[in-house]
């Protein structure tokens, strides 16, 4: 089995690129931990040095990793977000109010989520939506006319160019080698110099989403526990590409 590369003493582009097509030159990469697609992205960061983290930073000085599985056409994460909640509101009542009583088989337990992906609306819904206040200061989340959360855009656009950019997007396959599950990396492209701008207008266009993806295991029991299952922007990777004005395939 390859083993993982040392944590890199620099992070060159230059340096990332070779490891990458060392990696690339591997018939079969085990993933690490539970087999999900999130697990090929935390291991191919492991294989590549890097320890798991959430960091606001970019995995790789300038550049943020991400992984896209050959052929499928779901959506890629951006970054998370963290809301700052009005009144009495917060993320536990919100799951609460809004979630569905659910019996999750990974955990064998019972959960309470919400897993929605939250439309752009200059207009009150009967759900969850977003959109800018007049002043374009904050990024509202709302449920008819109640202003439940708010993000400023000045932190938005602060974390957009710290995580995203400018990024490396690696496309892998999925394997099974024996009972082993694993990957293999096919390609990887450059994307350079992201625009803020068309990430507002692809929001408000839906083309970028809002996942609001939270849950309560065992809700009401001693044993309550909340978990934040990755809310924050996702999208297709050919609405991805629209951000950035340079793009090349390296590998």
């Amino acid at each position: 089995m390859f083993k993982p590369f040392p944590p890199p003493t620099c992070f060159s582009l230059e340096e990332l690129l070779n490891r990458i097509k060392i990696l690339k030159s591997q018939d079969f990469l085990p993933i690490f931990g539970k087999k999900r697609n999130a697990a090929i992205g935390e291991s191919f960061e492991t294989y590549l040095g890097l320890s798991t983290n959430s960091s606001r930073l970019a995995d790789w000085g300038e550049y943020e990793l991400k992984t896209t599985s050959q052929g499928l056409n779901s959506k890629i994460s951006l970054f998370n977000t963290k809301w700052n909640y009005k009144d009495d509101y917060s993320a536990r009542k919100l799951v609460i109010q809004f979630g569905k009583d659910h019996h999750s088989e990974h955990l064998d337990l019972h959960v309470i989520r919400i897993d929605w992906n939250v439309s752009f609306s200059n207009d009150p819904l009967d759900k969850l939506y977003i959109n800018f206040d007049i002043e374009f200061k904050n990024l509202n989340l709302k449920f008819e006319n109640r202003l439940l959360a708010s993000i400023k855009v000045s932190n938005l656009k602060n974390w957009f160019d710290m995580k995203f950019k400018n990024l490396v997007l690696i496309s892998v396959k999925n394997l099974q080698l024996n009972t082993n599950n694993g990957f293999c990396i096919g390609s990887a492209i450059i994307l350079k110099n992201a625009s803020f701008k068309r990430f507002i207008n692809l929001v408000k266009a839906n083309q970028i989403q809002l996942s609001f993806r939270m849950m309560l295991v065992q809700p009401g029991t001693e044993k309550e526990k909340f978990k934040n299952r990755g809310s924050g922007f996702r999208a297709k990777q050919a609405i991805l590409e629209k951000l950035y004005n340079v793009k090349r395939m390296v590998v």
